[in-house]
């Protein structure tokens, strides 16, 4: 865009429409060299729009780096809300290991598929979520019957039912 192969290269002022003056300088500071802006929670989802139109791939990684991390260290504490805004966000702007991430933690949230906004995730996601699910309870169920899970010779529904709740 900026180069003279392009109208806008030849432009004193290139016209952004649409486009929020501090969100452009936080996408420019981390594309130039010398600077080391951090990228924040408060920056990454305004920058992530601009780093896909512009089609910048190395920025687009870092950012789903960024968000993989948060995701995963905030999966307990994150709203079913929340997750499935991330969701719709990854598959927005296909990001596969951040949608890889946020399915992960969406399998163990309970009454995801109550929330309106459910909706709005593809089938496909919503049905790797709920493999994830049955795959999770699956492993804690045979966990469970071999006696691995729990320390006693005989099964105890009661014992699987606790290592199952965060499903339910």
């Amino acid at each position: 865009m900026l180069s003279s192969k392009f109208l806008e290269g030849s432009m004193k002022e290139i016209p952004l429409p649409d486009k929020k003056h501090s969100h452009f300088v936080h996408f420019l500071r981390y594309l130039s060299p010398g600077f080391e802006d951090v990228l924040t929670e408060a920056t990454v989802h305004h920058m992530l729009p601009l780093a896909e139109e512009y089609q910048t791939d190395d920025l687009k990684l870092r950012i789903e780096k960024f968000l993989i991390k948060g995701v995963l260290s905030e999966s307990d504490s994150i709203t079913s809300v929340k997750i499935i805004v991330n969701i719709i966000e990854a598959e927005k702007y296909k990001l596969n290991g951040y949608l890889n991430a946020c399915i992960d933690v969406a399998s163990r949230k309970k009454k995801l598929s109550k929330n309106p906004k459910f909706e709005e995730i593809s089938q496909n996601t919503q049905l790797k979520i709920g493999l994830k699910r049955i795959d999770e309870i699956d492993k804690i169920y045979t966990l469970a019957r071999s006696g691995r899970l729990i320390r006693q010779t005989e099964f105890h529904m009661k014992d699987l039912g606790t290592h199952l709740k965060p499903y339910m």
